[in-house]
């Protein structure tokens, strides 16, 4: 009747538009409840819910699945991205995108990303769009799938890290003179740098050479700006544990003003790890005990 609303959850594989091959099941949903009503309403999820501050580069799609929405009577559409966190995985790009084509889904995206990139980044437009095109690139080079609650992506290959920092390297450099500017290309730099403590300890070692991290810096970095900003959500009203992030980083949950020591003091920072046992359970007391050397 018309006075039931019905409301339709898309829950696709991001990486492709709901009218492909990949999403025929919610496609077909999409066409029986289209042919049904005429009070048809869309909730359409576009965020990476199982890591929020993870790259999740659905971009391309998100024209083209306004429009399949359009061209199936829908009369209502929500785009659900992230409500906990303001600013990381180009959240405020995807808003300004949202909100122009749902106005008018006619509207040339890429003309629309450009303008964003350069009002909302300032001279660091540039690298910030190539940023954007390494990860769509990658993604599709991989083949691998968007899924809504993954963890981890694996078209983030080291070559794709180490040049996606390099990108942020330079869009920094770009804006030196605006602390705003700056901060803002620092809140999508938290992706890549997520992405990074997913990453084997061996290529992580292998990624900080290359893209010349510091480790501890850019966690203790991290969880500053996270805390500072309101980026506090690493999935839906969950708040990241800082302690367990910093451990799992780089293996101790203080920020470490010691002095390296003595014996590893001359030696580069990338070839040893301090770990604060104070979070490592060897045995049981009764089984083994912690004594100087």
């Amino acid at each position: 009747g018309h006075n039931v609303l019905v409301r339709l959850c898309t829950g696709v594989d991001c990486s492709q538009p709901v009218d492909s091959k990949l999403n025929r099941e919610c496609m077909d949903d999409l066409v029986a409840w289209s042919n049904m009503t005429d009070q048809l309403f869309i909730w359409d999820y576009t965020v990476g819910f199982g890591n929020l501050h993870m790259p999740f580069p659905n971009t391309p799609i998100l024209k083209k699945n306004i429009q399949t929405f359009i061209a199936n009577k829908a009369i209502g559409l929500h785009e659900q991205g992230d409500l906990y966190n303001p600013d990381v995985s180009l959240q405020p790009l995807k808003a300004y995108l949202f909100a122009k084509l749902m106005w008018d889904p006619s509207q040339d995206q890429d003309k629309l990303t450009r303008e964003f990139l350069n009002g909302y980044f300032g001279a660091a437009d540039s690298s910030i769009y190539a940023y954007i095109k390494l990860l769509e690139n990658a993604r599709a080079e991989y083949g691998s799938k968007l899924e809504l609650f993954a963890v981890n992506a694996p078209y983030i290959t080291p070559d794709v890290m180490v040049e996606a920092f390099g990108l942020f390297d330079q869009a920094e450099k770009s804006v030196a003179g605006s602390a705003k500017l700056i901060k803002r290309v620092k809140l999508q730099r938290m992706a890549m740098e997520q992405a990074w403590t997913r990453f084997p300890l061996k290529t992580r070692a292998d990624v900080t050479n290359r893209a010349g991290l510091n480790e501890r810096q850019m966690v203790d970095h991290y969880i500053g700006l996270a805390k500072e900003t309101g980026n506090i959500y690493i999935s839906e009203g969950v708040m990241f544990s800082w302690d367990e992030f910093r451990f799992s980083a780089i293996g101790d949950t203080e920020p470490n003003t010691n002095p390296p020591p003595e014996r590893v003091k001359d030696l580069p920072a990338t070839s040893w790890r301090e770990v604060s046992l104070a979070r490592v359970r060897l045995a049981a007391p009764a089984v083994a005990t912690v004594v100087d050397d």
